[in-house]
């Protein structure tokens, strides 16, 4: 299920520290990212408990790095809420009310996601048989320079956004192989320029995730 937030300042705002109710909300993401098993029985029907088997949820918002700064601490960001997410910076933009919108790419972008999200095509998907040659050999290089920049690294924001990188690419590397129909071949492999694209976007919200974490 995917989540949007309009303005993700509102959601941290409501559920930092101090707020125990909020905060019970926002660690109780953190078992529904990690693909857990959830549940959770309310005081005001004691008979009908919410239970959630194999949860996953996504968030998608957009927030200032100043609301960042202030409704998160270096807790969230070396293991807990915000390491699990993925952050690009971006400039503010405006669209101009008297330019025509590009209603004909809005409408092939959805009629792709409609059926990328369809259960009929989602059962159909895959399991991943592996890297390829030239993708492991792209895998290990980069691996081994991340874990040395762990190593020259004493912030422990740094640290802990270093540490989550790899699990960011495979995960991205898994979407752009669902994205372009890889995943739906049997036995298919990851092959090295999608890998070498998750890596590169896994770069940016790294550089995006440090240069913030200055500032926590």
């Amino acid at each position: 299920r995917l989540f949007f937030y309009p303005d993700y300042a509102q959601f941290l705002g409501k559920t930092a520290g101090g707020d125990t109710r909020g905060e019970g909300l926002r660690n109780g993401f953190l078992n529904l990212f990690d693909g857990l098993h959830f549940s959770r029985q309310y005081a005001s029907d004691k008979k009908t408990p919410i239970s959630v088997e194999n949860p996953r949820p996504s968030i998608m918002s957009a927030c200032t790095p100043g609301h960042l700064e202030s409704y998160t601490d270096y807790l969230d960001w070396t293991g807990g809420f915000m390491s699990r997410h993925f952050m690009l910076w971006g400039e503010s933009q405006r669209q101009v009310l008297f330019c025509r919108p590009d209603y004909a790419k809005r409408d092939r972008c959805r009629a792709w996601l409609e059926w990328s999200l369809d259960p009929s095509v989602v059962v159909h998907l895959k399991p991943c048989g592996g890297l390829t040659p030239e993708a492991e050999r792209l895998w290990a290089s980069w691996y081994a320079e991340r874990n040395r920049t762990i190593t020259d690294h004493t912030d422990e924001n740094v640290q802990g956004i270093l540490a989550r990188a790899e699990l960011m690419a495979a995960k991205l590397s898994l979407l752009i192989s669902w994205a372009d129909g890889a995943c739906l071949a049997p036995g298919w492999r990851l092959d090295a320029p999608v890998l070498s694209v998750a890596i590169e976007m896994t770069k940016l919200h790294v550089k995006s995730a440090t240069a913030l974490a200055a500032y926590i």
